[in-house]
């Protein structure tokens, strides 16, 4: 996993106590197996976790929830024109807060070799273990 923090965030000093609610992650992946494995670990982690195929299904998703997801896990090549970058670009302007975790079966020097990955993502080679995927994303929500 490759972390991009951004050094002037506000970082929780008691980041393992429970929250009221669970949190809100947002998965998007065209590969629907694939996307309902990491929702199904995701749920038993106790977070609450909106599914999508596609970037305009994400967005959808994410404009019509009434909590704002404060993860995006998304494949950075999903169908249609827009990618895994392009999709949190975008929905970074409906929640500044938000941060990322990129996934792909490509390495990170393949997939980033034009941009490099914005500050507060995070980025997974497929295939990952059940444990390092679910570390990632307590991490990268501290």
């Amino acid at each position: 996993m490759s972390l991009n923090r951004d050094p002037n965030s506000a970082s929780s000093t008691d980041s393992d106590a429970p929250a009221t609610l669970p949190r809100t992650l947002l998965l998007v992946d065209d590969e629907k197996l694939l996307r309902e494995i990491i929702a199904k670990v995701l749920r038993r982690e106790g977070y609450l976790v909106l599914e999508a195929a596609t970037s305009d299904a994400a967005i959808d998703a994410a404009s019509r929830s009434d909590r704002k997801p404060a993860l995006l896990i998304s494949d950075m090549a999903l169908p249609g024109a827009s990618g895994g970058l392009q999709l949190f670009a975008e929905l970074r302007k409906l929640n500044p807060e938000l941060k990322a975790l990129f996934i792909s079966g490509h390495s990170l020097e393949e997939v980033s070799q034009d941009t490099p990955l914005p500050k507060g993502t995070a980025f997974m080679e497929k295939p990952f273990e059940n444990d390092a995927f679910v570390n990632a994303v307590r991490e990268i929500l501290r």
